[in-house]
């Protein structure tokens, strides 16, 4: 066969991929999932669709992007399990724009201050990273109730201040095994 500026033998396009000096090398540490589906791009470029490319990712990390809105955009992911959303501007999460494989969800650093629509029918998490937010009261939001799942919960460096209330809800979460405080002042 021959090659010519329009074609490419597979072994150099594998090797251009993978190398630091390639033209094309970016950050993939948003998605675990990234490298892997360059290589798959140049060795099956036929199966390579958008559903394809959107039911492939089962991570990402968009931290300190700017974001401001979790909306229904994440939807279209649907193998989505762990999702990082820290350092951002977000105010409000609506956990009917979660994708219901949703494992664990990190918005450590954000605006977050009111959990009404965050726990209406949320999916079923192991790990709820909520620290350094805006969070002055857990009310019935953080309960058995919503998380029957969730093995793991951050709400440092909020504003919690009503000890004996945060124990009563915290109790009901049965499979509860790593709760984060510190930085409230109901730690002081």
């Amino acid at each position: 066969k021959e090659y010519n500026v329009n074609t490419e033998q597979l072994e150099s396009l594998e090797e251009l991929i993978k190398s630091k000096f390639s033209p094309w090398t970016f950050d993939c540490s948003w998605s675990d999932e990234a490298i892997e589906l360059r290589e798959l791009a140049v060795k099956q470029p036929d199966i390579v669709t958008k559903q394809f490319v959107l039911a492939y990712f089962r991570t990402l990390r968009l931290v300190d992007k700017q974001i401001t809105t979790v909306d229904s955009a994440l939807l279209k992911f649907p193998n989505l399990e762990d999702i990082s959303l820290a350092a951002n501007n977000i105010e409000i999460v609506d956990s009917a724009n979660l994708p219901r494989t949703l494992k664990v969800l990190e918005l450590y650093a954000n605006e977050i201050s009111d959990l009404r629509l965050f726990c209406h029918k949320p999916p079923r998490l192991e790990h709820l990273g909520l620290g350094k937010n805006q969070i002055y009261n857990i009310e019935e939001h953080l309960t058995g109730i919503h998380w029957p799942q969730l093995l793991s919960l951050d709400l440092s460096h909020n504003f919690l201040t009503d000890l004996k209330d945060a124990v009563a809800k915290f109790s009901s979460l049965p499979k509860l095994r790593n709760l984060i405080l510190i930085g409230n002042p109901l730690c002081m």
